[in-house]
């Protein structure tokens, strides 16, 4: 799925129900997910941006799920600015308790740069030597990994550079 730009992305977080959130909200969860300090409301910068559509689901999805657990009307910028830092890690750190630890530190080990950025590994050489099929299909399906072909080579890596962050984090914590 390609990325939006940050048009693109303000259109699926308003659209469905706009109700519950705000411009101003919308915003910012677009400049979290971007790393962008400040976003001007403006269709040519916000064009200029790019969102990764698994991230921004998990990211909406995230939220949404919060706001109804805790009985709240709306998905607030106060929100947002409480639980944006950890809905990325509090997903992972529940989405990794399904695979076992060995599979776990090998993807967090290979799978990022020493200085924490993503790295791909060819699928052949990692299944089923040191991950399983099964871990590596819940992986995506949870959409903490993809699988992508290059160079007629399939090969997997985390889904975004937010979610390498928080594996990083938990690979220098375990």
């Amino acid at each position: 799925i390609a990325p939006l730009n940050g048009n693109q992305a303000l259109e699926v977080i308003l659209k469905p129900n706009p109700d519950i959130i705000s411009r101003t909200a919308a915003l910012k969860i677009i400049a979290h997910l971007t790393e962008t300090e400040d976003i001007v409301d403006s269709p040519d910068i916000l064009n200029s941006l790019e969102v990764d559509t698994c991230i921004l689901s998990l990211f909406c999805s995230q939220l949404y799920d919060t706001a109804v657990r805790n009985k709240l009307d709306e998905i607030s910028v106060e929100l947002i600015d409480v639980l944006g830092d950890d809905i990325i890690e509090v997903y992972y750190k529940s989405s990794i308790r399904t695979i076992s630890k060995g599979a776990i530190n090998y993807l967090e080990e290979n799978l990022l740069t020493n200085s924490g950025y993503r790295n791909s590994l060819a699928y052949e050489d990692v299944v089923p030597e040191h991950v399983s099929e099964e871990e590596i299909e819940q992986l995506e399906k949870l959409r903490i990994i993809r699988k992508e072909i290059q160079h007629k080579t399939e090969r997997i890596e985390f889904t975004h550079d937010v979610l390498c962050k928080v594996a990083m984090k938990h690979k220098n914590t375990s």
